[in-house]
């Protein structure tokens, strides 16, 4: 059963007074608009559009309790951008051997294998980005990502005939079998690969997330408002599946209530 956009009024004006507390910047203390974004996500993932972002990729969740938007400039990852329930923090750089690197400039090294990024945002828990440089699953693949196309139904849960690819700078490598990430990095090493992919040892290296350019809070919380207002025009222009409805009801009645 579809649901027609009509049903969706009342949902559409939660969500309306929802974009208008988060454009107070003191809303943030008194109203729980990270957990909002966070439960609408899974729901709204076809909203994640590339184009239609700035700056920045689509965002994902880390330990469900961060959202996490990459900071990109010509498909270059050049930042982090990271939302917690009790506020936000910006990282363009890590420390490597005592001094900083910006995070745009880090390379893919086979004795460094993945960075785990590790922030401790002021007043949030520490949390970890794992992060390839370079990183790239072959167009085409079933592990890329996948966006609607012009003429496919814009309902929830609906069969997608002809899907696009799009072009995304970062990729976690952690959401990827490792088979898949160690070709790659076979691939990268160039004339020093190992005879044989399963040669390949996947190994971590840890850098501390620094920041070397600060943000002002307006860009700062940018990529969060603009998400959420994202998310809100999707809805408003697509029709949902009755389950994809009923879940999205109870989260605007529970979480995204004024």
């Amino acid at each position: 059963m579809i649901l027609k956009t009509n049903p969706l009024r009342p949902i559409v004006k939660a969500i309306l007074a929802v974009s208008a507390i988060v454009a107070s910047p003191h809303a943030f203390g008194t109203y729980n608009a990270f957990e909002c974004l966070r439960d609408i996500m899974p729901i709204t993932d076809r909203a994640a559009v590339q184009n239609k972002r700035g700056d920045v990729e689509e965002p994902f969740l880390v330990n469900n309790k961060f959202i996490v938007f990459p900071e990109v400039s010509n498909l270059v990852v050049t930042g982090f951008f990271f939302y917690g329930q009790k506020g936000a923090a910006y990282y363009d750089a890590a420390e490597v051997k005592g001094s900083l690197k910006s995070i745009g400039d880090l390379a893919f090294k086979k004795d460094d294998g993945i960075y785990e990024l590790i922030a401790q945002p002021e007043g949030l828990e520490t949390v970890t980005v794992h992060y390839l440089p370079g990183f790239k699953l072959a167009p085409g693949g079933k592990n890329g990502p996948m966006v609607l196309g012009a003429t496919v139904l814009p309902v929830i849960g609906a069969f997608v005939s002809r899907p696009d690819m799009i072009k995304v700078a970062y990729q976690n490598p952690k959401e990827v079998n490792d088979i898949v990430v160690k070709k790659w990095m076979s691939e990268s090493m160039g004339e020093r690969r190992p005879a044989s992919v399963d040669d390949i040892k996947l190994n971590a290296t840890i850098l501390r997330l620094k920041t070397i350019q600060e943000k002002s809070h307006e860009d700062l919380w940018k990529p969060f408002k603009h998400e959420l207002r994202l998310r809100k025009n999707w809805i408003q222009t697509h029709n949902l599946d009755e389950k994809a409805f009923k879940q999205l009801s109870l989260i605007l009645e529970g979480t995204c209530k004024e």
